[in-house]
């Protein structure tokens, strides 16, 4: 495996805490068996796994073990499925993902990306359009709601107001 630089956040990590990291990328274990092989308690580890250093230690030991044991595994495997694939779709998916991590295919150009892009903007936009219209007839109700109620308690008399106010009242009771 490719060495990890000595300037790396990996490299400031104790022993026990870098074979922790190792064996949490292996994902064979759980964290028991993980805090048990490295001599420290679970919540230990449960700690180390919420440390923030920690995890960029992770991630920095994680980009290291992909690019030197398994960028060429992979590799390899894609070619072989683009040769020997069981159907023309897996043998298509292989070819696809070659290029793509060649570098030779940007996304940004393909015509079929940048069309679903503008289907799914137009979606957000007609669904944002839908919502503004809803909301309007929820206000628009409200003040019909709000006019007509003023309306009706302009046309009572104060009687009938205090009546409705003492009603109100014994219910809040």
């Amino acid at each position: 495996m490719e060495k990890i630089g000595e300037n790396s956040v990996f490299s400031t990590m104790t022993k026990q805490q870098k074979d922790a990291i190792k064996l949490l990328f292996e994902d064979d274990l759980t964290d028991e068996e993980i805090a048990k092989k490295v001599h420290r308690s679970t919540s230990t580890l449960y700690n180390w796994k919420k440390d923030l250093k920690f995890r960029k230690a992770q991630d920095e030991y994680a980009l290291i073990a992909i690019k030197s044991d398994y960028k060429n595994q992979a590799v390899h495997r894609l070619v072989y499925l683009m040769k020997y694939g069981e159907s023309d779709n897996v043998q298509l998916q292989a070819a696809n993902s070659i290029i793509k991590l060649s570098g030779l295919y940007n996304q940004k150009d393909d015509p079929e990306v940048k069309e679903a892009q503008l289907k799914m903007l137009k979606a957000n936009a007609t669904r944002a359009e839908a919502e503004a219209e809803v909301a309007k007839a929820q206000s628009e109700q409200l003040h019909t709601v709000a006019n007509n109620t003023r309306e009706k308690m302009a046309k009572l008399s104060v009687e009938e107001l205090r009546s409705i106010a003492k009603m109100a009242g014994e219910d809040n009771d």
